[in-house]
């Protein structure tokens, strides 16, 4: 009797642990696959209105979602044709890939937010990225972690910020760029872009563990504008290059301030308030640009004086430094334009400025048009040059803001200069003639 109930327990014991097998072979048949895929996450598809993702797997409805699943070193995700509101983290290295700028949509449902924003380094190409206004910040690159490359997409009433602390740079590459603020406070590599009434700002800081060495190279600006502001680390410069602008008449085209660096080759400005401009303690190379159709084509310093006759900018012992080289200076109402500053002007053509005859022109400007202006603050040497068929090739003023030239008394300022040529100019090659110019300057 003993011996059958050892017999009956051995029984059920093993009874129980075929149960147990069979049902722990139940449950992993069950659970293995979803959780084999959710540890090897690679790449994800996203879809806002098709739960199938066209067939791919796996499929989320958000972006967030799939970023969230992503579990490989490199992850990439799709995004498929829709518009999707949402704010993104992306705290991941992650490869986005959308259907198209004109198929993808990306929103902000929180406008307060960043509509992406990154804390890690990213790829993203052929994805659209809108604000509801212009005040909305489409990408936020963080500093210490996040780096950006973004190509092939469009960014629309929403602005892009890369800050400093990253050593990294961005790669802003063939983006279109439409009523947007670009704020770049580190380095970044910004190439082929086409932006339109748009402003990039690149700001230098003496506190940030970024060495800036941006270059902004063949791009086309349509009443959009370069800016460069703040105080750089030693020897960090922008490399402003190969660009095209086409202004409204207003803006700046290229301005640069406090006491940026900037090396200006081989780009096009047409059709600005002022083609170049350089202001307080900046240093700017210059040279083999076409400087054409502006309504001042360079110009140093501000502009205007205050304080009996001294510019303000002047006595803070800020001066503008600049070497302008072999550059095309044409058609503009005013080619140069120096108030303040010293530097170069060598070799350069600077032919036909100061014609136009329309009502703007012959209101604000008058008789002061031509190829160069200068104030008794500027020291500068003009070696090489060829001044041909503008209003006046050459004039000193005591106001840049006052219709003819006059005979200036320096106040601090400097001109020097050797082989220059005057030919065909309206009303005079120098004026006023009895100025005691440079032999350099005699026709």
């Amino acid at each position: 009797m003993m011996k059958s109930n050892k017999l009956i327990t051995i029984g059920i014991v093993l009874g129980l642990a075929v149960l147990v097998m069979a049902l722990g072979v139940g449950f992993s048949s069950l659970e293995a696959p979803r959780s084999a895929t959710l540890s090897t996450v690679r790449e994800a598809w996203v879809d806002d209105d098709d739960p199938a993702c066209g067939g791919n797997q796996p499929c989320f409805s958000t972006i967030q979602a799939a970023v969230d699943a992503l579990t490989d070193v490199l992850g990439k995700i799709h995004i498929r044709s829709g518009t999707y509101r949402e704010n993104v983290i992306l705290n991941k290295l992650v490869q986005i890939i959308g259907a198209g700028r004109d198929l993808v949509r990306i929103e902000p449902r929180d406008p307060k937010k960043p509509t992406i924003f990154v804390l890690s380094y990213v790829e993203a190409r052929e994805i659209g990225i809108y604000g509801r206004d212009q005040g909305d910040t489409g990408i936020e690159v963080a500093g210490s972690r996040g780096v950006i490359r973004i190509q092939q997409s469009r960014i629309m009433n929403s602005g892009i910020l890369l800050h400093a602390s990253s050593n990294e740079r961005g790669n802003i590459i063939q983006n279109e760029i439409n009523n947007t603020s670009v704020q770049i406070e580190g380095s970044v590599f910004f190439a082929q872009n086409v932006l339109s009434h748009s402003r990039l700002l690149v700001t230098f800081s003496d506190t940030s563990l970024a060495r800036i060495r941006s270059s902004i190279i063949g791009n086309t600006f349509v009443a959009s504008d370069i800016s460069l502001r703040g105080r750089p680390i030693q020897n960090d410069f922008v490399t402003i290059a190969y660009n095209r602008f086409v202004g409204d008449y207003y803006n700046i085209g290229i301005f640069l301030g406090d006491e940026a660096s900037a090396f200006i080759e081989g780009n096009q400005i047409s059709g600005y308030g002022v083609g170049i401009q350089t202001n307080s303690k900046s240093q700017a190379i210059i040279r083999l640009n076409s400087l054409m159709n502006n309504r001042v084509g360079f110009q140093s310093g501000l502009g205007f004086y205050v304080n009996g006759g001294v510019a303000e900018w002047m006595k803070r012992g800020w001066s503008p430094r600049f070497e302008l080289t072999r550059n095309q200076i044409v058609n503009n109402i005013v080619g140069l334009l120096l108030v303040e500053g010293q530097g170069q002007i060598m070799r350069n053509q600077i032919a036909h400025n100061g014609l136009s005859d329309d009502f703007w022109t012959y209101e604000l400007w008058k008789g002061k048009r031509g190829g160069l202006f200068l104030s008794p603050w500027v020291k500068v040497e003009l070696s090489h040059n060829y001044f041909l068929n503008n209003t006046y090739g050459a004039a000193y003023t005591s106001n840049p803001l006052e219709a003819e030239c006059q005979r200036a008394p320096l106040d601090g300022g400097e001109i020097k200069g050797s082989e220059n040529e005057f030919r065909n100019n309206e009303f005079a090659d120098l004026c006023p003639a009895d100025y005691p110019w440079p032999p350099g300057f005699r026709k």
